[in-house]
Formats: C-alpha cells, structure tokens, sequence
C-alpha cells in the first residue's frame, strides 16, 4: 500500500515535497504557500502536517519580494483543484456541443431540471448539519471540521456537473468572454466597464456599509474575526486616500496584505467561519491590487490568485449548494431556516460564485484562450435571487418576507427561467453584477428599472 502523506510515521515526517507531487513523483520546488507544479496547476497544496507550514511563511514572505518574472503561470490548459480530474478539450464558452460536457447523475434524486426554482411562501434549504445553529461566533465544527478527516485529508465532495440550462448560458455570454478587448475598459455601454468599476466599488462598499454582495451586513455582528477587521480598516484607509497620504496607504495595503496570508497560511485546520472570513478578506485585497493600477502592486499580488481558488475550493466542501431544489416535493417540506444560518449560508455561496467570477474574468483580461478553460464552472454552483431576503433587517423582517415574497434558485449564470418568472424589484446588488455579465449593460438596466406598479 502506498503510504499516507499525512500519517504520523517518521516517514511523513521527513517529507519535505507536497502531496500532490509526492503522489505523481514529479518535482517540488518546495515554494511556499503553494509549489509552482501545483500553482500553475491549480492544485492544493500540502506539505505533509499541517504543522510544517509554519516554517514556509519566511520563504512565502520572500518570494512576495521576488521578480514577477519568477512566479509560476496563472493560465493552465488544466482544470482547478475544483475539476483537475477531468480533461475536458473544448472551448466551454463557445460553441459547445452538449455531448463534451461533463456527463450530470441521472438519477432522480440528482437531475436538476430547472436551475431556477421559484418558491413562494415555502422553505429554504438546510444548513450543513456539521455547522452549529445561533449566531457566527457559534459557528463552529460539531466533532471536526467537515472539510477534513481525523487525519487532515480532504474529503472529496460530490461535484455536480452543468447542466443544459447552465451551458446555454455560457454559449449566451460568448459575445462577451470571447471578445474582451482593452478600450472595452473605457466604453460604459460594455459589461467589462461595469465589471471593473463594480468590483472596484465593493472596496467602497465594506468602508461605508461594513457589507458587500456576497458578505452580509450581519454575518460577523457578533464576533468579527481579526482579517475582517483589518480588511475593514484596510478599505478605509484606502477608499479615503489622496495624494498626501497615497504613499502610506499603499505601504499598510502592502504589509497588511503579507502578514494576512503569511498568518493564515499557517494555520492549521480552521472553522468554517474563519475559512469564509478568510477568504473573503483576500478577495477583497485581490481586488485593490490586482484592480489599482500599480503595475509593481499587481505583478507581486498574482500570485495569490492560486490561493484564493484554493480558499474558494475549499468553501465548496463545506457550503450548502442547495442540492434539495432538485427535488421540489422534498424542497416545500423544509423548514424555514434561523435567519443567521441563512446569512451565512448565502454568504458563503456568493463568495464562492463572486470569487470564481473575479478569477475568470481577470485572467480573460490578461489572455483571451483562458475562456477555453472551465475550471469551476464545469459544476454547479447555486445561490438565492432575492432582494428582498438579503436586505432583511431583523430575523422577523426575514421571515415575513420569506412567507409574502418570491426567491430564486440560480444555478451559476442560468437566468434564462428567472428572466421570465421574476422582476425587477427582486434583483439585488449581487444579482445585478452577474446580469451584467450575462445580458449587457443596457438590458440589465431595463430589467431592473422595471417595477411593479
């Protein structure tokens, strides 16, 4: 039998390449958070206990330091750690043919046959049972984390492929992943305008309303982990700079930035709330330098794009995907859920739909054939279409307008049901930055200065 990487045998104990390179014997360059095999790859990156991290923040702390020239490609003909085990040759925003795809579970417990479901006065899905009910400072491992074994190695969780609904959604935004062209940038009729300018605005969003679309106004509102609370402080400073303090703004963005991910790379196994926090906090940074400008500030924060799909893989293990909208008689039968476990829920489905999202549509900018690749988005992600819930004030807000007002199961970008079932008046913030991707600028705007009279 070959032997496990994470035993406790002086034999694991001596290793010194990661674990995914030790599996396929091939070469580790032993780079610190991630290997550069498994960087370009798009792999997660062990290097045996948990424990062994702690003496790799030094060396990640100098190669942030180091030629841009050195860092390993962020483009790869292969899949994400989320899909690395399919091989899949087609260009999956294009004209893609439905038998290429991924072939979906059959069975009736599994088809997906509508990636939206419209509910009206009926439950929403549980939350994963390993998580603790109350509020976010309660949110924590029942027994052990559900992501990891006794033993520290992922479980493999079940990845649903996409289904039609979702690939005619893709080929419906070709025009736009397939035809990204720089001046884009400056012309506010096209989505990559809206894009940048949207993503750059949630900097604004957490400095003036301790919220963005994916992290809700209450998710933390009890207990605020310290990376959120510099995150915070972080977007502050930086929505607020002027040309006085410019330079020491971007000197704390900077080392605030090296310190969260060396601190957080360290770490051993967290609970689910940190592991959300967490990456919530370096989607946020990603977005100041990757976005600012700074051509020095991007080149050594790319990097750490790897690490924040290994955080949004990672979240995929241990979110509710809303597997039970598949079954509409099992769907009606559910309890409405506690309002915080709600808000954590979605929070966590849309940092993962947002953060995958950003990745695409950065590496699009900086190469055209990354279209090709599907990464993550060869499965389904779901998340819930309704303003109405999201901007409920108080748990009794949330119920009542649970009961009185429509929401939406969005499979990925799969609007196509909900365009003809919903409107305007339900689309919130987050909603509107993937319409945009998905409809145009104009017919986003349309859309939602319907209302109803």
């Amino acid at each position: 039998m070959p032997t496990d990487p994470f035993s406790s045998d002086s034999t694991a104990s001596r290793q010194k390449n990661c674990d995914s390179c030790v599996r396929v014997k091939r070469r580790c360059d032993r780079r610190s958070p991630i290997c550069s095999r498994c960087a370009a790859k798009h792999l997660r990156c062990n290097y045996g206990k948990t424990k062994r991290l702690s003496r790799a923040v030094g060396q990640h702390q100098r190669t942030e330091q180091s030629s841009s020239t050195d860092e390993p490609p962020l483009i790869s003909s292969d899949f994400t750690s989320f899909a690395h085990e399919l091989t899949l040759n087609y260009d999956f925003l294009g004209d893609l043919p439905l038998h290429d795809l991924p072939t979906a579970p059959t069975t009736a417990g599994n088809v997906d046959s509508d990636p939206v479901m419209v509910v009206n006065g009926t439950n929403d899905i549980p939350i994963d049972p390993q998580i603790t009910t109350a509020h976010s400072n309660d949110l924590v491992v029942q027994q052990q984390d559900p992501a990891f074994t006794s033993d520290h190695r992922p479980v493999e969780m079940v990845k649903v492929p996409v289904d039609d609904e979702c690939v005619e959604a893709y080929r419906s935004m070709t025009s736009f992943c397939h035809n990204i062209q720089s001046w884009h940038a400056y012309d506010p009729k096209k989505p990559l305008n809206y894009l940048i300018a949207r993503y750059k605005a949630l900097v604004n969003d957490i400095a003036t309303h301790n919220a963005t679309p994916f992290l809700h106004q209450h998710l933390y509102r009890d207990n605020t982990p310290p990376c959120i609370l510099t995150c915070f402080m972080t977007a502050v400073l930086y929505a607020n700079r002027t040309k006085t303090n410019m330079s020491m703004v971007m000197q704390a963005l900077h080392e605030r930035a090296l310190d969260f991910v060396s601190t957080e790379v360290s770490c051993g196994v967290a609970t689910p709330i940190r592991r959300l926090a967490r990456t919530q906090t370096l989607f946020i940074y990603q977005i100041i330098r990757l976005l600012d400008g700074d051509v020095i500030l991007r080149s050594r924060s790319e990097k750490d794009t790897s690490l924040l799909e290994i955080w949004l893989d990672d979240l995929c293990e241990i979110r509710d995907n809303l597997d039970d909208a598949t079954e509409l008689s099992v769907f009606l039968l559910r309890k409405a859920p506690d309002w915080d476990q709600w808000v954590f829920a979605e929070s966590l489905r849309r940092t993962i739909v947002l953060g995958y999202s950003f990745i695409t549509l950065y590496r699009v900018m900086k190469d055209m054939k990354a279209a090709e690749d599907p990464g993550a988005w060869a499965y389904i992600h779901r998340w819930t279409l309704s303003r109405h819930l999201w901007e409920a004030a108080s748990s009794s807000h949330f119920e009542r307008m649970w009961n009185e007002r429509p929401r939406f199961v969005i499979s990925n970008y799969s609007f196509a049901s909900f365009l003809e079932k919903g409107r305007g008046e339900d689309v919130d913030s987050f909603a509107e930055i993937l319409l945009n991707s998905y409809l145009g600028v104009d017919q986003t705007a349309d859309f939602v200065s319907v209302k109803d009279t």
